[in-house]
């Protein structure tokens, strides 16, 4: 129950529910080891009952959280979403020492220990989580991490403010723009309407006012352009700095940085981002740090035939230039704006005088030119650990 492999102590678990819960009942909620114990109350709370709520919850208070790594907290955390869930919410007494130990924790610097703190300090009310969870919302880097935070506050029904309010309700105004599935549009719309059947009666009228008047949101390339221009570097003056220089590097900022210039916009990235261009988490593991940098530094000197973009040239002399998402018919759907999947032009195939590819990227050059040295020893930080806060990079 106690073992280092998560597997070990996933099968240890599924055996221990197999037998009678009278006969170790007593033993998880007596347990001093850390992992023992979280492991055997996730067991207890699926086979027990709502007598075992309590115990359970005051063997967990005893767990020390200093020195806990983000994955030891996120899976005490969701031991004691579990045992709420399967047994129960916690009286008025348990939540107020539940909000006091939680609390302190939120925010912290990891997005996912982030996302488990925001769904149980909501769950039992915290008031503080409303400015917390929306200060969060507002500097998320990925839609992903943004969906996470918005989905939670929807259900939080104290420590809000009008003004606070009317914050996380332009978030929605924002999220018209993001891209999922054929259903994802309408998924933000049923987290968008629970959220106001938790909204005062008296505040609904300016929140629909609100939503009803939404600008067009703003483009992943806005960020760019807020940036000024550093320095136009170059691939021998960088290439020396980031093959030496990744040490005491920010996790956060190099993620950030990955958001502010438009990556995310377009790349896959440890489960985040976008589709329109190739997932980049195993990057470090396919090319030196100097291809890497070579292929951002000038996007055309290699182009992957997968992402590669055409261009259409017309019997009018017209020219469309894009990646072609769909053939209808006689009609070709292409994709001419990489940052909105949503930006097509169609062309009749009748009206085609020739198809060749493109020479240039479809991303754009000079980003990194945005970045002082140490912005991008962080971001090259970030690609390089293909998403581990805990590689020796960072420490």
């Amino acid at each position: 129950m106690g073992h280092k492999d998560r597997s070990i102590r996933y099968a240890a678990r599924v055996a221990l529910e197999h037998q009678d819960p009278e006969q170790w009942q007593g033993r998880v909620l007596n347990e001093t080891h850390r992992e023992r114990l979280v492991n055997g109350a996730i067991a207890l709370a699926r086979v027990g009952d709502k007598s075992n709520q309590a115990p359970l919850l005051d063997a967990l208070n005893r767990v020390s959280v200093d020195g806990l790594s983000s994955d030891q907290l996120i899976r005490l955390l969701r031991a004691y979403g579990l045992i709420m869930m399967r047994l129960g919410s916690p009286t008025p007494e348990q939540t107020k020492a539940l909000i006091k130990r939680l609390d302190p924790l939120f925010p912290s610097e990891d997005r996912y220990l982030n996302a488990e703190l925001c769904k149980l300090l909501v769950y039992i009310q915290a008031p503080a989580t409303a400015v917390k969870g929306v200060s969060l919302l507002n500097s998320a880097p990925s839609q992903e991490e943004q969906i996470d935070y918005a989905i939670s506050l929807r259900h939080l029904q104290s420590g809000w403010t009008p003004d606070l309010r009317k914050t996380y309700f332009t978030w929605f105004n924002r999220a018209k723009s993001y891209r999922g599935g054929a259903s994802f549009r309408k998924f933000v719309d049923f987290i968008q309407a629970e959220a106001l059947e938790n909204v005062p009666e008296a505040e609904r009228p300016s929140l629909n006012d609100l939503l009803a008047r939404a600008t067009p949101p703003p483009s992943p390339l806005a960020a760019i352009g807020a940036r000024r221009f550093v320095k136009d570097w170059r691939l021998e003056e960088l290439a020396p700095l980031v093959e030496h220089g990744l040490e005491n590097r920010n996790f956060n900022r190099g993620r950030k940085l990955f958001g502010e210039v438009a990556c995310f916009a377009c790349h896959r990235f440890a489960n985040e981002g976008g589709s329109m261009g190739p997932d980049l988490t195993g990057a470090a593991g396919r090319f030196s740090v100097r291809d890497l940098l070579e292929s951002i530094l000038n996007p055309n000197l290699e182009i992957s035939d997968q992402y590669a973009p055409i261009v259409v040239t017309t019997t009018d002399g017209g020219q469309v230039t894009g990646r072609i998402m769909n053939l209808v018919g006689d009609e070709l759907m292409i994709n001419v704006n990489m940052y909105d999947p949503n930006e097509i032009e169609r062309v009749n195939r009748a009206q085609v005088e020739s198809i060749e590819p493109s020479t240039v990227s479809m991303m754009p050059e000079g980003l990194l030119n945005l970045l002082n040295q140490e912005e991008i020893l962080d971001l090259m930080a970030f690609l390089l650990s293909r998403g581990d806060r805990q590689h020796p990079m960072f420490r």
